[in-house]
Order: C-alpha cells, then structure tokens, then sequence
C-alpha cells in the first residue's frame, strides 16, 4: 500500500454574517452534503464524522476514500478537523476553515491534507500523484462554489 499525501488550499468571499458562514460549517452532517462525490457523513462520536466518497476511477487508478475526523471549533472564525485513524479508513486527513471579514464580505480558506491509502504497483506511483491531487483540488473548489450558492443563492 502508498500514501499519497496531496495538500490543497482554496478560497472564496461570501457575502454573508461570519456567525452564519461559521454555523453552516459547523453543522457538519449538513454541509457535507455540498461535497462532491460524498456518498456518507455519519456521526461518530461526538464532533467527530465518518466520510465515504463515490470511486473515482482513471484508467488502472481508482479511488474510493473512507475517513474518520474529529472536529474542534473556536466558536467564530476558525474550525479544525484530524483524522483518527478508525478501523476501516483508507486515508490520513486534516485541514483548517479559516474565516476572516474583510471589505463587507466573509474570506474563506479551506485547506486541508489527504492522504489516501492505496494498493498499488511502484510502476503506477508516479500516475497516481497527478490525479489524486486533481480530484482534491477540483472537488474543494466546487464544494466552496456548493456552501457559497447554499449561503446566498450565488455560485
């Protein structure tokens, strides 16, 4: 099995109270459903969640990642997650939602580091990377495209 650590960072402005942004991610259950090719988030303890995602496939490559994070918040402009490693999991992940109000609007930055566990032949390792990091990448953007038209009805 290889790790494939892919790090992605994305912002977007929305025009909306910090207080109600900083809500719509806490509620975890709730904006997972913006998430693209999410197929579960289930509650796992307390402030902690359990995320299964469709396969992606490309070519020889497939992807179908299950993680497990817990979730502490500052209760206004910041939210964290860590994965914890339950049984079950196929990829390490953690990342920040950081909100700053700036010009009338709300920024927010998600970043987050996944690194999904795959079966995979050394030869088709340097295949792997470029797609894994694309599929991050694509998805974040049009999960904040998702929470933004859910916040103001804008995309």
């Amino acid at each position: 099995m290889s790790k494939f650590p892919t790090e992605v960072e994305h912002a977007i402005d929305i025009s909306t109270p910090i207080e109600q942004i900083y809500a719509h991610f806490w509620n975890v259950t709730s904006t997972a459903k913006l998430i693209p090719g999410l197929l579960s988030c289930k509650p796992s303890g307390k402030d902690t969640y359990r995320f299964a995602y469709e396969e992606r496939s490309q070519g020889p490559i497939s992807i179908a990642v299950v993680y497990t994070s817990h979730y502490t918040g500052n209760g206004t402009d910041l939210i964290e997650y860590e994965g914890i490693g339950a049984a079950g999991d196929n990829a390490d992940v953690n990342g920040t939602i950081k909100l700053q109000t700036q010009k009338g609007q709300v920024h927010v930055t998600l970043r987050q580091m996944l690194s999904p566990e795959l079966p995979m032949p050394r030869l088709l390792q340097s295949l792997v990377r470029p797609f894994v990091e694309r599929q991050a990448s694509d998805g974040m953007k049009q999960y904040l495209s998702n929470v933004k038209r859910s916040l103001t009805g804008t995309g």
